[in-house]
């Protein structure tokens, strides 16, 4: 189930070196249900704050700037 935290628990905070693409969480229901939005890029030096498992075993969930995206693993540094 794809979910929006109502509070956000931060494993890691990582600055970003380059551009990379991720996939928007839309809220679909009060009760913290998600649904996948748009697809973007989040731009590079900014600070992403990891903050829970993705939809598969290659993607995270992240946090920048209040909102919620699933990012590719492989693309955060260290």
């Amino acid at each position: 189930m794809i979910s929006i935290p109502k509070e956000k628990i931060v494993k890691r905070l990582c600055r970003l070196a380059r551009r990379i693409p991720a996939i928007l969480l839309e809220r679909a229901d009060p009760d913290g249900g998600g649904k996948l939005g748009l697809i973007l890029h989040l731009p590079a030096d900014s600070d992403v704050e990891i903050c829970g498992d993705g939809f598969n075993s290659r993607t995270v969930k992240v946090c920048y700037q209040g909102l919620y995206y699933f990012v590719f693993a492989e693309d955060l540094p260290g």
